[in-house]
């Protein structure tokens, strides 16, 4: 036998794992393609700014000026060093984190419930427009996502067996979702309501609250340096209405912008909740603690967010992307538990149609400010 031969025999890959391997090379380039077409905005050119200055003055900047955001302002730092500071190489490390995210996402819903939901929350946020546009922009937001991600499959591991090795697993990623973007943090308390829904021993319980107390002691300076920091950089966020509220649903189900002005958007975003719905409908009685664990990740930092908006306005669509990956769970659930093989693939064809659809959407429009065009302008009216 050849050693070629000998070595794919040792790497055998199910037709599941031929297709998630399919899915992030498809998400990769849905995420690659068009990536400089729109210019900058202010957001970005603040990073930019900042992953130009030296690493001293970037860390006195970051401590004492606007902590949000530092961990990827660091890495972004490193990263323009080493390829440079375009509009490509100033967006690609977030391309890099979106993609990780796809075959993260799929890795949690096997945990939680089973292959077939992983791959189908694989595919949903493949095409999902949300997923797509800010994995093409220079800021943290796909970062903290993938982050959440990760730190939540340690998490349900943890649930399932809390070894000491799979403890320190989420001990070592549950803070930095905080240091990635201060919002990383609402997760905490939605995976500490969700012990009491799981199935576990007192002893369990009582460990992996000690854990969430620890990574939330971990992850409370970046907090604090924020409040200390804040020089009025959040006073443009207006105050939350019911649309608002309404929007950031509708973002997570792959509406561009969240904006249901048409009667395709609000087919995708109706398809999606029709499908949560169905998921906690029929759920199992195995399955109703995966159920609740969602919907806690779900709709937790979305109602925190409005608590904290009464006294200071901080409800902002983007924020709360950290939501998306339990959404499209959710969904991809639902969709499994159809009791009819051709009503849930038709659905499926449905949602990934109108999710495409989406993506074009995104693909066409224009940058939200147009910092090329009017740098354009100036030099060829000089």
């Amino acid at each position: 036998m050849s050693p070629s031969t000998q070595w794919r025999r040792s790497l055998p890959l199910s037709a599941t794992g031929y297709a998630l391997v399919l899915l992030t090379m498809a998400a990769a380039i849905l995420r690659l393609i068009f990536l400089n077409s729109k210019s900058l905005w202010l957001d970005e050119g603040i990073s930019a700014m900042r992953s130009a200055k030296p690493l001293g003055a970037l860390i006195r900047e970051l401590l004492y000026s606007d902590t949000n955001m530092a961990l990827y302002q660091l890495i972004q730092h490193w990263w323009s060093r080493l390829a440079g500071s375009s509009e490509i190489s100033l967006r690609f490390p977030s391309v890099i984190f979106a993609t990780a995210t796809v075959p993260l996402i799929y890795t949690l819903g096997t945990e939680l419930v089973d292959r077939r939901v992983g791959l189908l929350a694989a595919l949903l946020l493949c095409i999902n427009v949300s997923s797509i546009q800010y994995a093409q922009e220079g800021r943290a937001y796909a970062m903290v996502i993938m982050l959440v991600t990760v730190s939540s499959v340690f998490f349900v591991r943890s649930v399932k067996q809390s070894s000491f090795t799979r403890l320190r697993d989420y001990l070592i990623t549950g803070p930095w979702p905080a240091y990635t973007q201060l919002f990383g943090i609402l997760i905490l308390p939605a995976q500490w309501l969700s012990l009491f829904l799981f199935r576990t021993d007192r002893k369990t319980r009582f460990r992996l609250t000690l854990c969430i107390a620890v990574v939330a002691l971990l992850s409370f300076p970046a907090i604090i340096l924020a409040m200390l920091g804040e020089h009025g950089q959040v006073s443009w966020i207006r105050a939350t209405t019911g649309n608002a509220v309404l929007r950031v649903f509708a973002m997570f189900a792959g509406v561009y912008w969240g904006n249901l002005s048409r009667a395709l958007n609000w087919l995708l975003f109706a398809t999606y909740l029709a499908t949560i719905g169905i998921a906690v409908a029929r759920a199992s009685e195995r399955e109703r603690p995966v159920v609740g664990f969602l919907l806690l990740s779900v709709v937790t930092p979305v109602v925190i967010a409005l608590i904290v908006s009464i006294f200071k306005p901080l409800f902002v669509y983007r924020y709360l992307l950290i939501c998306q990956p339990f959404f499209v769970l959710l969904a991809a659930a639902g969709l499994t538990r159809i009791k009819s093989r051709s009503v849930m693939v038709a659905i499926t064809v449905l949602i990934v149609a109108l999710s495409l659809s989406e993506d074009w959407g995104f693909y066409r429009s224009g940058p939200q400010q147009d910092w090329r065009g009017a740098l354009n302008f100036v030099a060829a009216n000089a």
